[in-house]
């Protein structure tokens, strides 16, 4: 019968007890080793994580667009951008540009007229603006206009748009100088309504100036279509008309508007009624026939603008063998003070 001794029993620990722990040691290295494999990926993955949540947080959507990227000159044109959704201040700003001006129609239908290189500051909660660039040097020019978002916090990003836009003035030739005709005489309307008291003024209109480029010829068998182009509202002192975005009782209001033949036909004569800011409404003398691509510009003087507040005036043009009359007037509002 073999018997094991206590010295035997003993060594037997010792041995199973040593290679236990080298058993240990080399799964710790292993469990190491991997650790150190999959850290760097580890922290990679965590810094891309981080970074696209910081972006995600900071990423502002700022887009502008404009409805026509190519406008004649003093036409109306919108331009509109995308509410960033955070507290901060809009600013619009275009490049001094020789010739070129801008006014900006407000919310109220005023008048404002900008100047270029300087900060045009936008309400709050505002997505869009009524331009009106006009040029006066030349038939093509370019304009370059910004608008730029600068956020109430200091430490976020400023945004800035930029864009450029096309104004065509087709009264310039393309080459040449514009012929201007003498004006006419002052002509005194016929009143057909008076809604106010006549205030001792004697109310009159101005055909401030018809311009021809060239020799306009008529086709027998074409057609006509006058058009009216709405200019601007001010005030009239002497012969000077000044836009202003508001009148008052003690000026000579006065408002300018064009009608032109757009047609290949030259006109018959026609006339015109026009609708003060005091409600009076007066009709024109018979005017002279208009040939393809003829226009008049006229300018209607009147003393009384009316009661304080926002007032309507307007124009609408009368005969002339119009092919269509959806173009023939228009009515704009302008504020009042007294």
């Amino acid at each position: 019968m073999n018997e094991q001794t206590p010295h035997t029993e003993d060594r037997m620990m010792k041995v199973l007890a040593i290679l236990g722990f080298i058993v240990l040691v080399v799964f710790i290295a292993w469990i190491a080793i991997q650790f150190i494999r999959i850290l760097p990926s580890a922290f990679s993955s965590l810094a891309s994580l981080a970074d696209s949540v910081y972006n995600r947080h900071n990423e502002v959507s700022f887009d502008v667009v404009a409805d026509n990227t190519t406008v004649n000159s003093r036409e109306s044109n919108v331009i509109t951008w995308s509410n960033t959704g955070t507290p901060g201040t809009y600013v619009f700003m275009y490049e001094c540009t020789e010739g070129v001006s801008l006014d900006i129609r407000t919310s109220d239908g005023a008048i404002t007229p900008v100047t270029c290189d300087e900060a045009y500051e936008i309400g709050n909660g505002v997505s869009n603006l009524e331009v009106l660039f006009a040029s006066e040097r030349n038939r093509f020019v370019d304009v370059v206009y910004s608008i730029s978002f600068t956020p109430a916090d200091e430490d976020g990003e400023v945004r800035v748009a930029q864009k450029t836009l096309t104004i065509v003035n087709p009264r310039i030739p393309l080459t040449g100088v514009a012929v201007v005709e003498s004006e006419p005489e002052v002509d005194t309307p016929v009143v057909t309504g008076n809604t106010l008291p006549y205030t001792g003024y004697e109310p009159e209109y101005r055909t401030v100036e018809t311009v021809t480029y060239s020799t306009p010829q008529s086709d027998p068998q074409g057609y006509t279509e006058l058009a009216v182009t709405y200019k601007a509202v001010g005030t009239l002192s002497g012969s000077t008309f000044s836009p202003k975005s508001t009148l008052s009782n003690d000026e000579r209001g006065a408002f300018q508007f064009e009608v032109k033949n757009t047609g290949t036909k030259t006109s018959d004569t026609w006339t015109f009624t026009a609708t003060l800011t005091s409600g009076t409404v007066y009709t024109s003398e018979v005017q002279e026939a208009l040939k393809p691509n003829e226009y008049a510009i006229i300018t209607v003087a009147f003393d009384g603008v009316g009661k304080a507040g926002m007032q309507e005036f307007g124009a609408t043009i009368h005969g002339g063998n119009d092919q269509t009359t959806s173009n023939n007037s228009f009515t704009k509002t302008v504020a009042v003070r007294n």
